[in-house]
């Protein structure tokens, strides 16, 4: 997830900033790039949760952040991928990897 520091994130939609760890992974478009890092960011549970993850901030963000060419690809992706369990553990050990300081303090 992007936008804030180890131990806090801000909510890419609304701006709240909460820890790390009480903030969801915000999809932009869930589909076969769940796990592009363009199309997940953090979002506080009110945004990502009650307000189905508040598209039209969301989409401002996109657009200001990686531009039409990337927010129209992920828009347009029809196919959802399906992993395999060695593709989820290997997307596990990466992030869980990637991610260690911020969970250890959790």
């Amino acid at each position: 997830m992007t936008t804030g520091t180890k131990d806090r994130a801000k909510c890419v939609t609304c701006g709240k900033v909460c820890l790390t760890k009480e903030m969801d992974a915000g999809h932009f478009k869930h589909n076969a790039y769940d796990y592009d890092e363009r199309n997940v960011h953090a979002q506080c549970v009110r945004c990502n949760k009650y307000l189905s993850g508040n598209a039209a901030p969301y989409t401002l963000f996109m657009l200001d952040t990686y531009g039409r060419e990337v927010v129209d690809f992920l828009t347009n992706v029809r196919d959802m991928k399906i992993y395999t369990r060695e593709e989820y553990e290997k997307l596990r050990e990466y992030y869980k990897a990637e991610y260690k300081d911020t969970f250890e303090a959790g």
